[in-house]
């Protein structure tokens, strides 16, 4: 096994992301579909935090991947077969996530083990600037979270959830006083590989309308509601892509001082995205209640799901630009904020209504962002 432990040479700056990763990603999309079931069968906060727990423990190691295939690109058989044994572990891990904090914690559990395990083994063949010596200090974090998920297969379901949380606090605990700046950073694919992320939540929305409209489309209701989801889909696609601020984004990495860099790409990327995901899981969770009683006053959790995923979604786009300062963010906030604001409307009349002001308010936010590009005209 000499061949698994040679190290990799350093990948071309401006080498794109691979098939592999595309396809590694794919798993993310289960992933997203789990936890917007989660939130669809279980409303209230117990099912808000048990998904927010997963979200997060989950995210640590699969961002985590993104980081790696940054340094050591899965290009040959031994860079590329440990990427296989990944996926299958997160397909293991996303397929547990119904019964997590019950009949799957150890499935869960020694997966997650096996994913980070993989994980370290392949980070220590880096010969990329200090990754090989950085992850060694990341590396006692993501083991203790996996001893924490074991501790909480261990527990069961009634004590479970502590080490759960406990679990959530080390990693929360462990970005805020990220001060490890030696890791190398290829901005182009870092960017790439993240956008890809988004654009995988972003299809998971457009199967919640897909599924929730299935049989129905002939009722002109529920047609005109999917329109109205796409509208809002479309808008936060357009947000992030069209006007330029994934571009902006890469120059801004790419510029920083090399000691700057990582905190930038942790921070605008690692962080900040985690916001553009957990807003569009709620998302989808809203869009399938709406469209498929469109004219019927919603419950509360399904208004909060559809107001606060897309006010989570600025939110973080909010936090990438101000972290790179790419742009204002004043408009941003404002649409979140009323976004919010309309959760009563679609208590009182009914969900096409609230999601009628989100997208006007969304398709407004995307004009004014493009009408401040240089050059301001439509293209």
């Amino acid at each position: 096994m000499r061949w698994m432990a040679a190290k990799i040479a350093a990948p071309d700056s401006a080498a794109p992301v691979t098939m592999l990763e595309l396809f590694f990603d794919l798993v993310f999309v289960f992933l997203i579909t789990q936890l917007t079931s989660v939130l669809t069968s279980s409303h209230g906060v117990l099912g808000y935090g048990r998904a927010a727990l997963i979200l997060v423990v989950t995210w640590w190691m699969y961002d985590g991947y993104a980081w790696l295939a940054n340094n050591v690109p899965p290009m040959t058989t031994a860079t590329r077969l440990p990427m296989l044994v990944a996926m299958t572990c997160f397909l293991a891990m996303a397929s547990a996530v119904p019964d997590v904090f019950g009949a799957g914690a150890w499935l869960f559990a020694v997966a997650y083990l096996v994913v980070v395990s993989v994980h370290a083994v392949q980070f220590a063949r880096s010969s990329q600037g200090g990754s090989a010596q950085a992850i060694r200090r990341i590396l006692p974090v993501s083991y203790t979270v996996a001893a924490l998920l074991l501790l909480a297969a261990g527990l069961g379901p009634r004590l479970g959830w502590c080490s759960w949380i406990i679990a959530v606090l080390v990693l929360l605990r462990t970005v805020v006083g990220h001060r490890n700046t030696t890791f190398a950073v290829r901005s182009e694919h870092f960017a790439e590989r993240h956008g890809l992320l988004i654009i995988i939540a972003l299809g998971e929305t457009l199967i919640a309308v897909g599924a929730g409209a299935q049989g129905q489309l002939t009722d002109l209701a529920v047609a005109g509601c999917a329109v109205l989801a796409m509208a809002v889909i479309s808008a936060l696609w357009w947000i992030y892509f069209a006007v330029g601020d994934d571009v902006r984004a890469v120059r801004a990495v790419e510029s920083a001082a090399p000691e700057r860099r990582v905190r930038l790409a942790s921070r605008a990327y690692s962080s900040a995205h985690l916001l553009h995901v957990a807003g569009l899981i709620l998302l989808a969770a809203g869009l399938h209640t709406v469209i498929r009683s469109p004219t019927v006053p919603l419950d509360t959790a399904s208004a909060v799901d559809l107001s606060a995923g897309v006010a989570l979604f600025l939110l973080g786009h909010t936090a990438f630009r101000v972290i790179l300062r790419i742009g204002p963010v004043a408009t941003h906030l404002s649409v979140a904020l009323l976004s919010i604001a309309v959760v009563p409307v679609g208590m009182i009349t009914a969900g096409v209504v609230q999601l009628g002001v989100i997208a006007i308010a969304l398709i407004s936010l995307a004009t004014v962002v493009q009408l401040r590009r240089s050059p301001p005209a439509f293209a």
